[in-house]
């Protein structure tokens, strides 16, 4: 189940909406993430993703992960009469393919507040000063997942297992590289869920508590989880007496170092679209003719 911290604050240049009524915000709030949600699962999602080229995703990155010594690095010191101190992983994320596939399955407000208008979030606003009714913030429960049938497939190079071991007889301690691999392919697939939490700013618009527009969201503290049984990585080189644990300590790299690109292109996802307010812009009624 994915919770997150959820910030929701109207907000226009200039102007203030009024602070509206328990009630009424409760309403909105509900309203709000059901029409959020609604939005991302009707193809706004996978859109974006593909027109910001953020699937695939190429970063390009170097990560250092920590990863506990029952992961190989036991077994490797074990074999010298001494025990593991630490274990890393050093690797290269070249690129993230699949990532539109996610879905949202859940947005729920569990509390709401009203606001006078002011964002915490966002410098500067989408919505009508006109338009504004009810700013609200709060916080809430969702859920993402990946769907039956998908996958995320994850490329990394230039890969190296770093343990550090140590002999209490001779007090002594060392670092080796037991393993190196050029390039390791990771299948993360369907079953897979995230937690996060999610900041976010909007308003009801022209009195009606069912409308809302947002003008910002981002995720935080991105997680996934149950993706034991849905993780599968193959790397080049791996010596076939030690495959299976040495396969264990890449996996739990591969899921510390995963969790915060994958927040990344998916905020960078909804904030491009709420530039222009989410998922329509809250704009004031015209004037009768």
């Amino acid at each position: 189940m994915l919770r997150f911290a959820v910030l929701v604050a109207a907000l226009a240049a200039g102007a203030r909406a009024q602070l509206c009524a328990q009630s009424s915000v409760d309403a909105a709030g509900k309203s709000g993430m059901a029409l959020l949600q609604y939005a991302l699962d009707t193809g706004t999602w996978e859109k974006l993703a593909k027109e910001k080229n953020l699937d695939p995703y190429e970063p390009n990155e170097t990560f250092e992960i920590s990863i506990p010594c029952k992961y190989f690095g036991s077994t490797f010191c074990g074999a010298q009469a001494s025990k593991c101190k630490k274990s890393k992983v050093k690797m290269t994320l070249k690129d993230i393919l699949g990532l539109a596939s996610l879905h949202v399955d859940k947005l729920e407000a569990t509390e709401v507040h009203p606001t006078d208008g002011t964002c915490s979030y966002s410098e500067s606003g989408n919505l009508d000063a006109a338009a504004i009714n009810c700013g609200y913030e709060g916080v809430g429960d969702a859920e993402v997942s990946l769907p039956a049938g998908k996958q995320i497939q994850v490329d990394v190079r230039n890969m190296e297992l770093r343990v550090q071991c140590r002999n209490t007889v001779l007090n002594k301690s060392w670092w080796e590289t037991p393993f190196k691999s050029s390039k390791v392919t990771c299948t993360m697939g369907s079953g897979a869920q995230a937690d996060a939490n999610l900041n976010f700013c909007a308003a009801t618009c022209n009195e009606s508590l069912l409308s809302s527009s947002f003008s910002h969201a981002a995720f935080s503290d991105f997680t996934f989880s149950n993706y034991d049984d849905t993780l599968q990585c193959d790397a080049s080189g791996v010596p076939s007496d030690v495959s299976d644990k040495l396969m264990e300590a890449v996996e739990s790299a591969i899921i510390g170092m995963f969790d915060k690109p994958v927040q990344d292109i998916l905020n960078k996802m909804l904030d491009k679209e709420l530039k222009g307010g989410f998922p329509t812009k809250c704009e004031a009624p015209a004037s009768p003719q």
